[in-house]
């Protein structure tokens, strides 16, 4: 929710041409950034009614994470989230997967292997 929340202020306020997200894996955290170019704002000079980053902020706590806001007027804003994943099992599945994918790349472009890849078992 944090996230669709700094995604939401981007297209809502930022009026900018140009919205990045990138989502990375960093020292047994996920790390995901959202980076606008567009007027930016002075944290210190948000009101303190409107709740929105505040809400990141508090959302990122109660996982155990942390929500950093870089912005000034006219420089865009930054807006960075860190999660730590201390049980990786959850993610595993995508390191085999990468694993497998690796190993069949390595199997197709091998010579060696050229007969059982155009092999047709129907065919005699």
């Amino acid at each position: 929710m944090a996230i669709k929340e700094a995604l939401n202020n981007a297209v809502k306020y930022s009026e900018a041409s140009e919205l990045r997200l990138k989502i990375q894996w960093q020292n047994q955290r996920l790390v995901v950034v959202v980076v606008d170019n567009g007027k930016g704002f002075a944290p210190a000079t948000v009101r303190p009614d409107r709740n929105g980053l505040t809400n990141m902020a508090q959302r990122m706590s109660e996982v155990g994470g942390h929500c950093l806001i870089t912005s000034q007027s006219g420089q865009g804003c930054r807006v960075e989230f860190s999660i730590p994943l201390k049980q990786h099992h959850h993610w595993a599945w995508i390191w085999d997967a990468h694993q497998l994918s690796e190993q069949m790349n390595e199997t197709r472009n091998n010579p060696a292997n050229e007969f059982s890849q155009n092999h047709d078992p129907t065919k005699f």
